[in-house]
């Protein structure tokens, strides 16, 4: 079809599963190590299933819809499989209709910024917050994020809307200052293309002097795959704002663990434990012991180490067992609006966060 897509005709049942796991073995064979040389090779692949009649009665259609599915495919990740179904195209569809939105949904005010808090279990206060997008749409309502904020990603838009994310967490910081409230830290989220297209630097120095904002109370956030795999040059970005006062956090900590060389290498101020090793810490098996572990590293790094995606009373108890001292996710607290956040601002550490204040009993 193309110098690197393939069509292959199987004569084969109806049968989906069985379709799923001819798909399933073609990748692994696709992926069998080549070797050239003193050097070994893999290739990943996805493939679109297709089954006659229903992908299609002619050439044309056929070929459009199995186009659809292997973008399907594809944003699942390398080595995927999908069988068409009419799914598909409905959510394909309406990714496109999104898509076409977004393009003005900046202009049309319909953004917000909710807040996550971090706690600080030691101290028994609100260490941070973490600066998260919601966006409303004026039809359909609140958008799930993992559904726009991978349409964001796949276009230029994450470059103005990023950029207007750190805007408003400027804007509401100043609010809580006119306010005499208590300010926490804010964690803001960056992805592999703002840590190459932005001047970071810049951005902290423009907020510094609009703002009055004082070193150490922003903290960008990043995921250590896209600081080393997805941006060359990120990390030098991070450096630069460091310099201008901001603090720096990798989340997704542990994962991959062949990282660790370089996270040691880098200068950073906390670490996020990835939400699968919080899971993992229940569980009567060798997998529960990498939590302590990856606690005990960065405190031994001198770095603050927050658990997060902590979605119940038992997780945030074997947490506690581990010495942990910042905890994040719903059973803490949800993401929430500002005007909730600055409500819970002036209320004690007990009467804002009950349940975590009877564990710590």
């Amino acid at each position: 079809m193309t110098s690197n897509e393939f069509a292959i005709i199987v004569r084969a049942s109806n049968n989906r599963r069985q379709l799923g796991e001819i798909a399933s073995r073609m990748i692994d064979e696709i992926r069998y190590p080549i070797e050239a040389g003193d050097k070994e090779f893999k290739l990943d692949s996805n493939i679109a299933v297709g089954i006659y009649p229903q992908v299609g009665y002619n050439l044309k259609t056929i070929l459009d819809n199995l186009k659809w599915t292997m973008e399907y495919a594809e944003r699942k990740g390398r080595n995927e499989y999908k069988i068409f179904s009419e799914d598909v195209i409905i959510e394909i569809y309406d990714d496109m209709v999104l898509k076409n939105h977004l393009a003005s949904s900046l202009e049309k005010d319909e953004f917000e910024v909710f807040y996550q808090p971090i706690l600080d279990v030691k101290e028994r206060k609100i260490a941070g917050v973490e600066a998260l997008l919601r966006w409303k749409h004026p039809n359909i309502g609140m958008i799930r994020p993992r559904v726009f904020l991978r349409l964001i990603e796949e276009t230029d838009l994450i470059i103005p809307i990023g950029a207007w994310v750190i805007q408003r967490v400027c804007r509401d910081r100043l609010l809580w200052q006119e306010k005499w409230l208590r300010i926490p830290r804010v964690h803001i989220n960056l992805s592999a293309r703002q840590l190459h297209r932005l001047d970071l630097a810049r951005m902290v120095e423009q907020m510094k002097e609009e703002y009055a904002l004082k070193p150490g109370m922003i903290e960008f956030e990043v995921n250590e795959h896209a600081l080393f795999d997805e941006a060359p040059d990120g990390v030098a970005a991070m450096l630069n704002a460091q310099r201008e006062g901001v603090r720096t956090s990798i989340c997704g900590f542990g994962t991959p663990v062949s990282q660790l060389n370089r996270l040691v290498n880098f200068k950073f101020h906390s670490l996020k434990i990835a939400r699968q090793f919080t899971e993992n810490a229940l569980q009567a098996n060798e997998t529960s012991k990498i939590a302590p572990g990856l606690i005990n590293l960065g405190v031994k790094l001198g770095v603050d180490v927050i658990a997060e995606g902590v979605e119940n009373l038992l997780e945030l108890q074997k947490l506690l067992e581990f010495n942990i001292q910042f905890v994040q996710g719903y059973y803490i607290a949800e993401p929430m609006p500002e005007i909730a956040l600055r409500e819970i601002l002036t209320k004690p550490f007990d009467e804002a966060f009950p349940d975590v204040a009877t564990a710590l009993e």
